[in-house]
C-alpha cells in the first residue's frame, strides 16, 4: 500500500487560536437526550461559509465537572455559539448556574493567505 500524501500548510500556527471565557447559565439537560442551546458571542464569524473562513470551536470546558454531562460546541451563525449538552443518564442534570465556560476558537480569518502543497 502506498504511503498517503500529506498536505502541509505552513501558514497554520497557534497564533490563530483565541481563548474566550463566558459566564453562562444553561437550562437543564433532560435525561437521555442531547440538545443544543445557543448563546450570543459577539465577534464569532461564519467567514465565507466554508471551513476556510469560519471560526471553529476547538475545545470547550466548564469549571466544574458534572458526572454524566458532556458538551461539544460550534459556531451556529454570526455571533451565535451553539453548545450541545448530552446527558445519557436516567436523571436530569442542571449545569451549574453562572459558571465560567472556556472556549478555544481557531480563527482562520486571522491567517495570511497561503497555498497548500503536497509533500
Amino acid at each position: 500500500m502506498a504511503a498517503p500524501n500529506i498536505v502541509r500548510n505552513d501558514a497554520i500556527s497557534f497564533s490563530h487560536l483565541s481563548l474566550i471565557q463566558l459566564t453562562l447559565t444553561p437550562v437543564a439537560a433532560v435525561a437521555q437526550t442531547s440538545v443544543e442551546q445557543t448563546f450570543p458571542l459577539a465577534g464569532l464569524s461564519m467567514g465565507d461559509g466554508m471551513i476556510n473562513g469560519q471560526d471553529q470551536v476547538v475545545a470547550i470546558r466548564k469549571a466544574n465537572v458534572q458526572s454524566g454531562l458532556t458538551m461539544k460546541a460550534r459556531v451556529v451563525s454570526e455571533g451565535i455559539l451553539g453548545i450541545q449538552f448530552s446527558n445519557p443518564t436516567i436523571a436530569n442534570i442542571t449545569p451549574t448556574p453562572a459558571e465560567v465556560y472556556t472556549i478555544v476558537l481557531w480563527r482562520p480569518s486571522m491567517m495570511p493567505a497561503a497555498t497548500a502543497t503536497l509533500v
